[in-house]
């Protein structure tokens, strides 16, 4: 199974971009200026692959579609109310995965709240002493 087409909608609530892959040539090269979102959509397919959904989240985008060469599509639904109608990072996602038009799986993977990782910032620090602080809470 080989990914055919990506396309995403409302990238960072500006861009609708749409990614055919050159399936005779086995090489897709995206070109555009800087900031429309090249490295996003790459990094969006490796979240995805990963199963790093919390990272898939950070993006601010409203549908994320990948076309599969066997008549499979995944589409993931950004499920928040957006803000000013642009497509917030954060909130719910909807996962559908669809064999031609018909759907055959579907689950949401709920946004946690923002208070339900939160670790003191001595704990890290006792806990991981070689990390180097470089900010009020990043290291």
């Amino acid at each position: 199974m080989r990914i055919k087409e990506i396309d995403v909608s409302r990238l960072f609530g500006l861009f609708d971009h749409s990614v055919p892959m050159k399936m005779s040539d086995r090489v897709t090269i995206i070109t555009s200026p800087n900031g429309y979102g090249k490295t996003t959509i790459l990094r969006m397919v490796a979240s995805l692959a990963a199963g790093r959904y919390s990272e898939l989240r950070k993006i601010p985008f409203r549908d994320f579609r990948i076309s599969f060469d066997d008549s499979h599509l995944l589409q993931i639904i950004r499920v928040d109310a957006p803000r000013e109608g642009r497509p917030s990072a954060g909130g719910d996602l909807a996962l559908t995965l669809f064999r031609g038009n018909k759907k055959e799986d579907q689950a949401t993977l709920p946004a946690l709240p923002a208070d339900a990782l939160t670790i003191p910032q001595h704990m890290i620090e006792r806990t991981i002493p070689f990390l180097s602080k470089i900010g009020p809470s990043l290291w």
